[in-house]
């Protein structure tokens, strides 16, 4: 559902929607996404009815799309942190977008359940953003699995 390749560490980003792109753009590499231009508007299209801020530095944007073939999820962690105007104003230093198609439902929401649950550790949240590369953020992953 994750791979280092759609981990980007310490990225470039000048706001959520560039953020949210360059998400789009590094899952397009699991070639699961048909159309990215669909993918980006159904994202902004539920980030519209609520930001995906979950508080303590961390956003979850998600949609169900038919843009993408089956849940993936990619992760940034921006060099500065970006206003993703959620309820708490704290600026955004982790970022997992997951995507899926509406016949993955339960998918989705078990794991956005647990990526949120994860990011309201402040360990996990640590190890998140003390990772040097795509590799070690990948590693931390693979460690809740234990």
């Amino acid at each position: 559902m994750i791979s280092p390749e759609w981990i980007l560490v310490d990225e470039d980003a000048e706001n959520k929607q560039d953020c949210i792109k360059k998400l789009i753009t590094a899952l397009q590499a699991s070639g699961d996404v048909a159309d990215p231009e669909k993918l980006y508007s159904d994202i902004m299209d539920r980030e519209a009815l609520s930001s995906t801020s979950v508080g303590s530095g961390c956003a979850i944007p998600h949609a169900h799309s038919t843009a993408i073939g089956c849940t993936r999820v990619a992760a940034l962690r921006p060099k500065k942190p970006i206003d993703f105007q959620g309820p708490d104003g704290e600026e955004v230093r982790l970022v997992f977008l997951m995507a899926g198609p509406k016949k993955d439902t339960g998918i989705h929401l078990k794991v956005l359940s647990k990526i949120a649950r994860l990011l309201h550790d402040p360990a996990y949240r640590s190890k998140f953003l003390e990772a040097p590369d795509a590799e070690s953020f990948y590693a931390v992953l693979c460690q809740t699995e234990t």
